[in-house]
């Protein structure tokens, strides 16, 4: 399938043109985020025999891409009183937690219910969780956290993110 990171197309435009306050966050998003969404869109539109065999690589590529996102760019959205407590947090959660403390996201919003998904979720080893959907519903929550650090209008961005086409099995 080609095009397979349309749904992140508009996210792909706005990196080229981000002023980072970090150059070597700019060299790290063209590089690597391109890549992790191509990952997680071929891997969604596999057929479900397959993700079950690749659906660990996929979790810890999500879980990766979350973990290096919250050390990397969120400090680039801090105020600067806030820097050092958030660098002093190690865990994921807290990280979460820290950011909506601070007002950065609210506690009811998508991104923290997201993050949480992601962690919480993308971490279980529950059989009886639906592969699939942890899938999905993480490139949806990895869209809107982007999207959040961009400032990528979260009303635009939904019409623009297609979910019904990672439920199509590839040829």
């Amino acid at each position: 399938m080609q095009n397979r990171t349309e749904n992140f197309l508009k996210i792909k435009n706005v990196i080229n043109n981000y002023n980072f306050k970090n150059p070597e966050n700019k060299k790290i998003a063209q590089e690597t985020f391109e890549k992790i969404f191509d990952n997680l869109e071929k891997f969604a539109h596999q057929k479900e025999e397959k993700q079950e065999i690749n659906f660990d690589n996929a979790k810890n590529m999500i879980l990766k891409f979350v973990n290096g996102f919250l050390n990397n760019f969120v400090e680039e959205k801090l105020k600067s009183e806030h820097i050092n407590d958030y660098r002093n947090l190690k865990s994921i959660p807290d990280k979460i937690n820290f950011l909506a403390q601070n007002q950065y996201i609210s506690y009811n919003s998508e991104i923290n219910e997201g993050l949480y998904y992601l962690f919480v979720k993308g971490s279980s080893q529950n059989k009886d969780t639906i592969k699939k959907l942890i899938l999905v519903t993480s490139i949806y929550h990895i869209f809107n956290l982007l999207c959040w650090f961009f400032n990528i209008d979260p009303k635009k961005a939904k019409k623009e993110l297609n979910i019904k086409r990672y439920f199509i099995d590839e040829n």
